[in-house]
């Protein structure tokens, strides 16, 4: 069993981020202690082998929750032990000592992880978009080009890489790479009334595109209520199957913003579609409303009343319009002993917000402890890359399959987002068969 000392400054943040990346990424048996006398972590091997990593000076002020704390210069280290040539340095330096039998490194991996699991990044830093998000390019990853690299597993192979060479005796906890394909339902269907502004709508875009015949057969399926461009759940369920993969459908349940309630959970159709994913073994989750990520309120009436309409129990999910606050959005899923949350990504720009494509259980920095929560981080939303990014479909295809590239190399979970309402062009084409190639790259 490995042993590992260090100071006692912050304590409980450390003791969370070694148990993820030794227990939870890596699955080793250790032990912990702390010592006031030593300025460093140091993990010891039953050979007699030590490995050491130095701590940064954050954990020597008396608060870490500062924006003058963010570091705004990273530098970029290669070591024998590195599985990339560049890795980034976000808290520490590029020393390395080395010993036949003992490691000092200056890269402080601990602080760097616990950095971007965290998030209190975010928390600090004041930026915001139009929907009181955390954009991206206001990130150190975005800043410093390494959003796209899961950095947190790169700090753990770097890691085990070091074990390894010392000769640890134990075997780490063995992984394969998954697709986990989201699907939050905004809205379920296009014709939404019996008003005729949508049939005007039509008309005149038809003519603009001159695309008579495409409107007027919008205008037929109008009549005949069928074939609505949203509602392609049956679609989305085949084509999982398929793949002998289950989807997750993220529904709403309430809201008071012009955002939401674009549909009722009384209306006959979502009965039968709920009923409907249910029989064919897939997941019902819960997609809390616009302001639900700040409100404990709203979100836990939302949730009770979702769960009033299924019956298996809800535990899963992911925040409408990904809007988020740490850690109060945390805590609110936390109080409503929800299983896993799914929200961390930019909506501007895909990749890997917490730095990892592992899931993991959530830190809450301002009460200073793990929480049983866990985050299912988000690798990829298509709004991201057609909207947000601009890409064509063939830049959409070369980002996901280097992504998908990035999370196989680590063995770990890809998860994707797809709007059932995101099939359907505003042009009157279809994406249907971009998303069957899509999920064709990023499958297992």
């Amino acid at each position: 069993m490995l042993t590992i000392t260090c100071s006692p400054r912050f304590n409980q943040e450390k003791k969370y981020i070694i148990k993820v990346i030794l227990g939870d990424f890596l699955g080793l048996d250790y032990t912990l202690s702390v010592d006031a006398d030593i300025a460093n972590y140091v993990i010891k091997l039953p050979n007699g082998a030590k490995l050491e990593f130095e701590e940064t000076n954050i954990w020597k002020r008396k608060n870490y929750l500062n924006k003058r704390n963010v570091p705004t210069f990273v530098e970029y280290a290669s070591n024998s032990y590195t599985v990339e040539k560049n890795i980034p340095v976000i808290l520490g330096t590029t020393r390395i000592k080395e010993e036949v039998d003992y490691i000092v490194c200056g890269i402080d991996i601990f602080a760097s992880s616990f950095f971007m699991l965290s998030r209190w990044e975010e928390f600090v830093l004041p930026k915001k978009d139009e929907h009181n998000r955390f954009p991206a390019n206001a990130s150190l990853a975005y800043k410093h080009n390494f959003l796209q690299r899961p950095i947190v597993n790169e700090y753990t192979e770097m890691l085990w890489n070091m074990l390894l060479h010392l000769g640890i005796n134990q075997e780490r906890k063995e992984r394969t790479y998954s697709l986990t394909l989201t699907h939050d339902v905004d809205d379920p269907f296009y014709w939404k009334d019996n008003s005729i502004s949508k049939l005007i709508e039509e008309v005149l875009r038809g003519i603009k595109h001159r695309s008579a015949q495409r409107a007027m057969s919008r205008i037929k399926s109008k009549v005949k209520l069928t074939n609505d461009p949203f509602y392609k759940f049956d679609e989305i369920l085949d084509i999982s199957e398929i793949h002998n993969l289950k989807s997750h459908f993220f529904f709403m349940a309430g809201g008071r913003t012009k955002y939401d309630n674009r549909y009722s959970l009384n209306d006959k159709r979502i009965k039968m579609l709920l009923a409907e994913i249910e029989r064919r073994g897939h997941h019902i989750g819960f997609h809390p409303s616009y302001d639900a990520y700040k409100e404990s309120e709203i979100y836990q009436k939302e949730l009770e009343y979702l769960q009033s309409h299924t019956k298996k129990q809800i535990t899963t999910g992911r925040e409408h319009y990904l809007r988020f606050e740490v850690p109060k959005t945390w805590q609110i899923w936390e109080q409503n002993k929800m299983h896993w949350d799914s929200t961390m990504a930019y909506a501007d720009n895909v990749g890997f917000r917490c730095g990892t494509c592992y899931t993991f259980p959530v830190f809450d920095i301002l009460q200073r402890k793990e929480c049983k929560l866990l985050e299912k981080p988000l690798t990829a939303m298509e709004a991201t890359l057609y909207n947000y990014m601009g890409l064509s479909f063939a830049e959409v295809c070369a980002t996901l399959q280097n992504l998908k590239q990035n999370v196989q190399k680590y063995k770990g979970e890809f998860v994707f987002l797809w709007h059932n309402s995101f099939f359907h062009r505003k042009d009157f084409g279809s994406r249907l068969e971009e998303y069957k190639k899509i999920i064709e790259i990023i499958k297992p």
